[in-house]
């Protein structure tokens, strides 16, 4: 018999895991005093519901090591289904009481991924708790977790191209201005091999990044008319024929907004007279 991968593990792990957990969330929650009662409710309700999740006892490692994939499968559903339920559109503020939420359980993902240290864990499972980080305000850590969703195997086109958008929209948030727009360029160009997604899909996906970029190119400081411009130009080509989504025409609307108000004197025509109709 070969020598196993699974080394021995401390019984303990879980608890160690758990009090690492809530030694972040009580430095992460100081900036957050005047959170309102239901807040706290939601804070501690969270707390409550990760002490549970994380609490392994005295388990073998493998047993622990299956648990803790499950257990990570789960909270980053949760993360999923919960931003997507409030933020209908992409300026939608969450609430506090989310917040929290998010807070607690970005903190209870870093423990599960750090502990599971890549073993059989998902590039979208490290998005979802980047995500969570990045709402939070840790979005330091928030930028290394989006990076380890892109080396997270197996490769995937898709979760790589989200990854690069996300990390694109970070990086435009804190400034990195150079890495952003590289970080968009990626993800447009991840498709140009993979074509086993939908027609749809692909073209939206491409699209998105072109859009989310002009729409940050036309924000201060930056104010790039002309990079936006070719940021719709590709955009308005990689859809094609096919219908923009709904990510695609709000950023598109927006986009529009800036450039009507910033570059129509450019000597190009406007933004949205480049446009198909479609949008």
């Amino acid at each position: 018999m070969g020598d196993s991968t699974i080394q021995p593990t401390d019984p303990s792990t879980g608890r160690r895991g758990l009090a690492a957990t809530l030694r972040s969330l009580l430095s992460a929650v100081k900036k957050w005093k005047t959170w309102r009662a239901d807040t706290w409710v939601a804070l501690v309700s969270a707390v409550v519901a990760v002490a549970a999740l994380l609490w392994q006892g005295h388990v073998s490692s493998r047993e622990r090591i299956a648990d803790e994939r499950q257990q990570l499968v789960a909270l980053t559903t949760q993360i999923a289904e919960q931003i997507a339920k409030e933020q209908t559109v992409a300026d939608t503020a969450l609430s506090s009481a989310l917040v929290a939420k998010l807070t607690v359980e970005g903190q209870a993902g870093v423990v599960l991924l750090d502990d599971l240290d890549d073993n059989g864990v998902a590039g979208y499972e490290y998005i979802e708790v980047a995500r969570a980080l990045e709402i939070s305000g840790d979005k330091a850590d928030a930028i290394e977790y989006y990076e380890r969703a892109l080396h997270a195997q197996p490769q995937n086109a898709v979760t790589r191209a989200i990854a690069l958008r996300y990390r694109g929209l970070l990086y435009y948030d804190v400034g990195r201005f150079v890495d952003a727009h590289q970080d968009m360029m990626g993800a447009a160009g991840v498709f140009s091999e993979h074509l086993l997604e939908t027609p749809y899909y692909i073209a939206n996906s491409v699209a998105r990044a072109y859009v989310m970029d002009a729409y940050y190119q036309l924000q201060p400081p930056l104010k790039s008319c002309s990079t936006a411009w070719d940021d719709m130009d590709r955009a308005v080509r990689a859809l094609g024929s096919q219908q923009a989504d709904s990510t695609v025409k709000w950023y598109t609307d927006h986009a529009n907004e800036l450039w009507w108000s910033m570059c129509w004197g450019s000597g190009k025509r406007l933004l949205k007279h480049h446009l198909p109709s479609g949008l």
